[in-house]
C-alpha cells in the first residue's frame, strides 16, 4: 500500500515536471490559455508513459492539439489540452445527430419521415445532395442521418438542423444530456461561409450556389486570412476534448439514447469515410466508429476504436488547430497519437 502511495505521488510529480518543461507559450502542441499544473490530464500515474507519447506526437505539428482519450471498460482516461475550445467542424455532426435520434426516442419524429428539398436547401463544401436531388423532391430523414455522418453531406446536414429546431436546440439538447463545453451555433453554410470571409450573411435567408459564388469572389486574400484567423478564435461551433470524449461515452453506455437509437448511430459511424487519421496506422480491419471534420483553421477525428482479444473499446477524440504546417503533418500526428493509445491499451497492463 505504502509502496502503491508512493508510486501515485512519484508519478504525479514527474508528470508536473514533464508538463511543467513541455509548455510553450505561443502557438504549437499546447495552449497558452492552460496551465498543466492546475489541472488533472490522466486518472493515475500508470498512464504517464502514454501521456509522454502523446506530447511527443503532438509535436509532429505546431498547431495546438487536443486529445481525449477513455478506455470504457476500465474508466482510465486521459487528457490534452481538456479545457481548450476546439472547432468541431464536420464532427458538429455527432452531437446533431444525437439530438435527432433523442426526438426519434421521443416519438416526435421517425427516421421513415420524409422531407421535403427546398430550393434553398444549398450548402457548400463536402456532399452531392446538392447536385443530386432537385427541390420537391422527398428523402427520408435516415438517408439523410447517413449522408450526414458517412460522406459528411453538408446539405443534409442544414436539412436536418431545420427539422430539429435549429442549432440552439442541438446546443440545449447536449447541456441537458450532461455535456458542458460544447456550443453548436450555427448552420453549416454560415459557419463556412464565416470561416471563407463571407459575413453578409444570415441563417435565415438560405443562399443559392449562384448567389454563394458570387459572394465568394468578392472576397479579398486578405479578408480570407483575416476570416481564418478570427474563426480560430471564435467560441462559436466549439467543444472541448472532454465534451466531445464524454459525449461518445454517453452514446456508447446508452445514457442519452435508447440502446436503439445508440446502435443506430454507432452503426452509421461505424461506416463514415476518413481514413488518414485516427484510423491511419492501425491494424488493417480493426472497427472504427467516427467522424472526422476539416475547415481552414482546425481539424478533428472524434470515434470509438474496438481493441483486439477482447481488451475492450477506446473513445478517442484528437483535434488540432491554428499552425502553418501542411495538413498531412497535423493527420500525421493524429494517427500516432490513436495508435499510441490503441497499443497501450490493447494488451493487459499491471501499471
Amino acid at each position: 500500500m505504502h509502496e502503491r502511495r508512493f508510486r501515485r505521488i512519484v508519478g504525479t510529480s514527474v508528470l508536473m515536471i514533464f508538463a511543467g518543461f513541455f509548455f510553450r507559450s505561443s502557438s504549437g502542441a499546447f495552449s497558452e490559455y492552460n496551465t498543466y499544473a492546475s489541472k488533472q490530464y490522466i486518472s493515475d500515474a500508470g498512464l504517464l508513459s502514454l501521456y509522454e507519447n502523446i506530447v511527443k506526437d503532438a509535436s509532429v505539428t505546431d498547431g495546438i492539439v487536443g486529445v481525449g482519450i477513455i478506455h470504457l471498460e476500465t474508466g482510465r482516461e486521459l487528457y490534452l489540452n481538456k479545457n481548450e475550445r476546439f472547432p468541431m467542424a464536420s464532427s458538429v455532426k455527432v452531437p446533431v445527430a444525437v439530438h435527432l435520434m433523442k426526438l426519434v426516442d421521443q416519438g416526435k419524429t421517425r427516421l421513415d419521415s420524409l422531407i421535403t428539398i427546398k430550393g434553398s436547401d444549398f450548402s457548400p463544401g463536402s456532399g452531392n445532395i446538392k447536385y443530386r436531388y432537385p427541390p420537391g423532391k422527398s428523402l427520408p430523414l435516415r438517408y439523410l442521418l447517413e449522408k450526414m455522418l458517412t460522406v459528411s453531406d453538408n446539405s443534409a446536414t442544414d436539412i436536418i438542423f431545420r427539422t430539429v429546431g435549429g442549432p440552439p436546440a442541438v446546443t440545449a439538447s447536449m447541456i441537458a444530456s450532461g455535456i458542458e463545453g460544447m456550443s453548436v451555433d450555427r448552420p453549416i453554410f454560415v459557419l463556412l461561409s464565416n470561416c471563407w470571409g463571407i459575413t453578409d450573411i444570415s441563417e435565415t435567408q438560405p443562399i443559392s450556389r449562384q448567389m454563394f459564388e458570387s459572394l465568394m469572389k468578392k472576397v479579398t486574400r486578405e479578408e480570407k486570412i483575416k476570416a481564418r484567423r478570427n474563426f480560430v478564435m471564435d467560441d462559436r461551433d466549439t467543444t472541448t476534448p472532454e465534451a466531445m470524449a464524454t459525449l461518445l461515452e454517453k452514446i456508447w453506455r446508452k445514457e442519452i439514447l435508447s440502446p436503439g437509437g445508440s446502435r443506430c448511430i454507432l452503426e452509421v459511424m461505424g461506416k463514415s469515410h476518413g481514413d488518414s487519421r485516427i484510423k491511419a496506422l492501425l491494424p488493417p480491419g480493426t472497427k472504427v466508429y467516427h467522424k472526422t471534420g476539416t475547415i481552414r483553421g482546425g481539424l478533428s477525428d472524434v470515434g470509438i476504436i474496438e481493441l483486439p482479444n477482447n481488451a475492450g473499446h477506446l473513445v478517442t477524440v484528437v483535434f488540432v488547430k491554428g499552425g502553418r504546417k501542411p495538413v498531412h503533418q497535423s493527420e500525421s500526428a493524429m494517427a500516432l497519437i490513436a495508435r499510441d493509445a490503441f497499443d497501450y491499451f490493447q494488451s493487459p497492463r499491471t501499471d
